[in-house]
């Protein structure tokens, strides 16, 4: 028991604490190793990553990484994705699209030139569509920026959060979620807006 608790970062120390002298972090990876210790062969996990520290994240992945079982996950967490999945099903408004591969090779292939698409364009048209797939693109880009940084912040103030739940400090642990929630809402709006835009540009390309 004790080598499945450190393998989730409980030290000796910590092993014989109340759960409910536990920071928030912690009781999350309770959570998880009471989740792995049963061997369920299906799992299915809906933005398993919000409001674990950054200890639980990883605890998280790496069970995961070796779990043997089916999971399925939905999840804007593009770091955990490209860790634990190995096949992506992308649901469009005209059905669901199964890319066989990992978060990144997902995103290189959503980009390639579709091959044998055959559109007759006279010159104007093609003007205006290319010029609209390099906005398309630049806007892309700045906010997968803006999304890179709102999870750097996010990762931040975890780490703020799990420091707080250790000191037992609960107005802080409080002011720390309502942030932590904030920046989680917006960074699923900038994810609704990269989807549009991707949607937009796979109708162009």
């Amino acid at each position: 028991a004790r080598t499945i608790a450190g393998g989730f970062l409980f030290s000796e120390d910590e092993i014989f604490k109340s759960i409910d002298d536990l920071s928030g972090g912690e009781k999350s990876r309770i959570a998880l190793m009471k989740l792995i210790l049963n061997k369920p062969n299906f799992l299915i996990m809906d933005e398993p990553t919000n409001h674990l520290d950054i200890y639980a994240r990883e605890v998280l992945e790496e069970s995961l990484e070796e779990y043997d079982g089916t999971l399925i996950v939905v999840s804007h967490d593009r770091h955990f994705l490209e860790s634990v999945v190995n096949k992506i099903y992308e649901i469009t408004p005209t059905g669901i699209n199964v890319f066989d591969g990992n978060y990144e090779e997902y995103m290189k292939k959503s980009f390639e030139p579709k091959k044998g698409k055959e559109v007759n364009y006279d010159y104007e048209n093609q003007k205006r569509r290319k010029n609209r797939v390099s906005n398309l693109e630049k806007k892309l880009l700045l906010l997968e920026e803006k999304i890179d940084k709102s999870e750097e912040k996010k990762g931040n103030v975890e780490q703020l959060h799990s420091e707080a739940g250790i000191k037992n400090d609960i107005d802080q642990l409080m002011d720390l979620q309502v942030e932590l929630d904030d920046i989680d809402k917006k960074i699923m709006i900038k994810m609704d807006e990269w989807e549009a835009i991707n949607e937009e540009l796979e109708e162009l390309k």
